[in-house]
């Protein structure tokens, strides 16, 4: 049954989302990036939206991977060997937190079966302290690599399954994705916690950065980004 004109009201426009830009100011892009890196910031900047309402719900599933990965890191203190990384693992635990949640990632293979290996780089579009993925729909293989290329790990991963790349596995090694067999179309989530700093932790600037305001903030977990780039130094272009 079709309603009377009368009933249906007038159409509102579509309102359109507020976007957030997170890609890398010009000010910091180099001048021999790739026409394919720009058309990816193109697409990110384009992409990043700010939600003016959580779905009822979120907070609470996000807060529960958040409680069983920060089991993770703290029962792998019990192995530790030093009490300095006892308080690394410490502080990684404590950024998954739903408050220091700096953005919700979808990563859509659109018909590629293979993500390549890389490094999200922590001052570009790779952002984040601890980084959780979460498998929504299809399987894969999840590929590992030291920055050195000598120790490679592969790991699968189901739909409905997460996992979680904190400390060297995070900061010391690249990663990449291999879609199952007919899983071209696979999709997952991204969770990103924390920020990284242009500074040193002594609050000096890092030498040949570009001289920026030292991020404070005492809601929002922040630490230097060398702590990802000191192991990327020779192989990555900054």
């Amino acid at each position: 049954e079709v309603a009377p004109k009368e009933s249906l009201g007038n159409p509102q426009p579509s309102q359109e989302p507020e976007r957030v830009n997170v890609t890398t100011s010009s000010e910091m892009v180099s001048e021999t990036q790739t026409d394919a890196a720009a058309e990816e910031r193109s697409r990110n900047q384009k992409a990043v939206v700010l939600l003016p309402e959580i779905p009822e719900g979120t907070k609470d599933a996000i807060e529960h991977v958040c409680e069983l990965f920060r089991g993770v890191l703290m029962s792998t203190k019990e192995t530790a060997k030093t009490s300095s990384k006892d308080d690394q693992l410490h502080q990684l635990a404590d950024f998954l937190h739903f408050r220091n949640l700096i953005a919700a990632q979808p990563n859509l293979h659109s018909g590629r079966a293979l993500l390549p290996i890389h490094l999200d780089h922590p001052r570009k579009d790779g952002f984040g302290v601890v980084i959780v993925t979460i498998a929504m729909e299809g399987g894969a293989t999840i590929l590992l690599q030291d920055a050195e290329g000598v120790q490679r790990l592969a790991m699968p991963v189901q739909s409905g399954e997460a996992y979680m790349l904190a400390d060297r596995a995070r900061d010391a090694c690249a990663h990449g994705v291999l879609a199952d067999v007919g899983g071209e179309h696979r999709e997952s989530l991204n969770l990103r916690f924390g920020l990284h700093d242009f500074v040193c932790e002594n609050g000096s600037q890092i030498e040949g950065e570009p001289s920026l305001p030292t991020i404070k903030s005492d809601k929002l977990p922040v630490i230097p980004a060398r702590q990802v780039l000191q192991y990327w130094e020779t192989s990555i272009n900054e």
